[in-house]
């Protein structure tokens, strides 16, 4: 009924922060105590998939890369030459099968055949842009749905002790303003309330996941969790960045809208933190029982305008230290009426239609411009999450540097000691 698609752009998640200096006594002490856990993730040659897989290297376990096709080269590449890996090691610990999630009996194989003992499923589709236009809905719901379903089923028919998801916000959020919101205080919405079926898909998906701990297991009882993150932002990011950059190089960046609202983000560090510390968790027998069904919101703790953050940090890099943020607002009913046009012309046209380069569907719309934030408090408490500074110069350095770009050099400022013969001060020149 629909086509397949996987959100992990694919690769070997090649992860080997260098042996030595990784798997130091307290990680050896850690992996022995997990037994040398095999983990699969899903979409694992994706951004976060691969990082992750990395992470759990550097920990001592073994990692399968479930995925369409492998890790896009540039990522792959720059991380090894980043953390020195060693490719040899990698290979031996880290394993790409090429599969599709919506295909059960490949993943039941894997699963089995590999006795792995947790799963991180972050495979997904039609996060943002094209892919989230209704024309790719069938294409959603296959994978989201369809997928999980799968996870859960070969899961069921293995060894497999803990399950973590990776959620979003989009399971409570739909353009509500949200300030400081938690697990107590948000609830689902209703089936009918999403502005797409990516985040209709995906709070279905997670009850599915939450609903399915605690079940017995051939070999014990499995547990589940979800974390629920916001946009994800980093280096070689590969979806909002050159989207963004793309716009500003037309110089489409001078008309903006709600640059007085507030939005949670991730950096690519702080959610593989928090899905490395759950897995972990949940295989400790101890911990899991907390955690059994319990849903985490993983963000920055820190929120920020969505288009002053990116604005701020890129457009110097991109047109010159000159280049300033929008220089007027539009109303956001315009903003969003404008996404509803494009809604109608893509369930219209179907696959024909294209976003064109500016434009952003109504999910987008509400997640750039509606003030949503959440703490971290849950995720914490039950498992030690805690999120790194990442939104310094340092961070958006890196993050300049894999988009190819830099910080423009600051014109000098050229001054004369001139005498004010008033108050004897020196004042600059005024020519520059």
């Amino acid at each position: 009924m629909f086509d397949l698609f996987l959100s992990g752009l694919g690769d070997i998640g090649d992860n080997s922060y260098q042996l030595l200096r990784s798997l130091g006594k307290k990680t050896k002490i850690v992996a022995e105590k997990l037994n040398m856990a095999t983990i699969l993730i899903t979409g694992g040659s994706g951004y976060l998939g691969f990082h992750i897989a990395l992470e759990l290297f550097q920990k001592g376990f073994k990692v399968i890369l479930f995925d369409l096709k492998k890790t896009v080269d540039v990522l792959r590449k720059s991380l090894i030459k980043k953390y020195s890996l060693d490719e040899n090691s990698l290979k031996k610990n880290i394993n790409f099968v090429q599969g599709n999630i919506c295909d059960f009996s490949s993943l039941r194989d894997v699963v089995i055949s590999n006795d792995v003992e947790a799963i991180i499923h972050c495979a997904s589709f039609g996060m943002s842009g094209n892919d989230n236009l209704p024309a790719n809905n069938d294409t959603i719901e296959k994978v989201n749905l369809g997928g999980t379903r799968n996870v859960l089923k070969a899961a069921s028919k293995s060894k497999v002790k803990a399950i973590v998801y990776t959620s979003t916000v989009n399971v409570v959020f739909n353009g509500q303003v949200i300030i400081n919101g938690n697990e107590a205080n948000t609830s689902y919405l209703g089936l009918t309330e999403h502005a797409d079926h990516y985040s209709l898909t995906k709070q279905v998906a997670e009850e599915l996941i939450l609903t399915a701990s605690g079940k017995a297991q051939p070999n014990g009882v499995m547990r589940t969790c979800s974390l629920r993150l916001n946009g994800i932002y980093g280096a070689y990011e590969q979806q909002h960045l050159p989207r963004s950059i793309a716009i500003m190089r037309q110089g489409l960046f001078k008309v903006g809208y709600c640059l007085d609202t507030k939005q949670d983000l991730v950096h690519i560090d702080n959610a593989v933190q928090g899905h490395v510390k759950a897995v972990m968790a949940m295989l400790d027998p101890k911990q899991a029982e907390k955690m059994d069904g319990e849903a985490y919101f993983i963000t920055d703790g820190h929120p920020v305008n969505n288009l002053k953050f990116f604005g701020e940090n890129l457009l110097p890099a991109i047109l010159g230290q000159d280049a300033k943020m929008p220089e007027f607002e539009v109303p956001f009913l315009v903003v969003l009426g404008i996404s509803w046009v494009f809604f109608f012309l893509s369930k219209a046209l179907g696959k024909n239609f294209l976003l064109p380069v500016p434009a952003i569907t109504t999910a987008e719309v509400y997640k750039t411009g509606v003030t949503h934030f959440f703490n971290v408090e849950k995720a914490n408490s039950h498992f030690g999450y805690k999120p790194e500074v990442k939104w310094d110069q340092k961070s958006w350095d890196e993050i300049l540097e894999s988009q190819k770009l830099a910080r423009p050099i600051l014109k000098p400022i050229k001054c004369s000691r001139q005498t004010n013969p008033k108050t004897e001060r020196f004042e600059p020149s005024t020519s520059i």
